[in-house]
């Protein structure tokens, strides 16, 4: 069988996902689902250029913008051999962005959580790639960085956007699926890391207040109040006025 994927059906994809519909979206879906049973066939993607092609279905008004593409773009972001320069060269900041705000527009909730995977994803490498700037040693380099020939300056740079979507995720603490709402705490601590001054102005509105002290006193979810939590202590680190922000909201924790 893998003699078969890798030597017939794989330098045959790009034909096939430009066939006639609905053959791209049954493609996707057996391309997502061969990925992620096994991860090694992202290099494939690459040496057959398939990379550009999912790219170039990851737009607002594409008609194979699925949820099966954005998990190939996910998988493609969190591949440690891809170099990120690729990824970034792409424009996924934009298209994240402006696929993340129609879908919350909209309630296109099956969006939600691949969409905050590749959000996740690209917050954390930017994460890893500040971690040997951080002279406090408050992040830490993971064991196998992932390849990129851009700066951390370039990578900031190009994630500065992302910021776009920190309402949004806070809002989505309060989402009726837990998944979704752990994902998003996730994406919140990240946030905190990288911009605490942002999260601490978004969490100060009477909104933000609402949902994120929502999460704590209401989620079933574990995930989520540790996650929030670790962004309390994260933005108490930063500024200190901001204690006394959730100390007038007399929570317990």
């Amino acid at each position: 069988v893998y003699q078969i994927i890798v030597h017939d059906l794989f330098p045959r994809y790009d034909s096939i996902l430009v066939d006639k519909d609905p053959i791209p979206l049954y493609a996707l879906k057996l391309l997502s689902s061969l990925v992620d049973a096994y991860p090694p066939f992202l290099q494939l993607l690459e040496k057959t250029a398939l990379i550009g092609r999912l790219f170039s279905f990851f737009e607002l008004d594409h008609p194979n913008n699925n949820v099966h593409n954005v998990k190939l773009i996910r998988y493609v972001v969190e591949c440690k051999t891809i170099d990120k320069r690729i990824v970034y060269e792409q424009d996924i900041v934009v298209k994240l962005n402006e696929i993340f705000a129609y879908a919350v527009e909209n309630h296109v909730d099956s969006f939600y959580e691949p969409v905050l995977d590749v959000l996740y994803a690209l917050l954390y490498f930017q994460c890893s790639s500040a971690a040997g700037n951080d002279s406090e040693g408050a992040l830490q380099r993971p064991s196998s960085p992932a390849v990129c020939s851009l700066g951390s300056a370039d990578i900031r740079d190009f994630n500065e956007p992302l910021l776009e979507n920190l309402e949004t995720v806070i809002l989505l603490l309060g989402h009726s699926d837990g998944l979704i709402c752990e994902k998003a705490s996730h994406c919140l601590v990240l946030f905190a890391s990288l911009s605490p001054n942002s999260v601490i102005a978004a969490l100060s509105t009477s909104s933000g207040r609402q949902h994120w002290i929502g999460a704590l006193e209401e989620s079933t979810v574990l995930g989520v109040t540790v996650h929030v939590l670790k962004t309390l202590r994260t933005l108490f680190a930063s500024d200190s006025k901001f204690v006394k922000v959730v100390q007038a909201d007399n929570l317990a924790y």
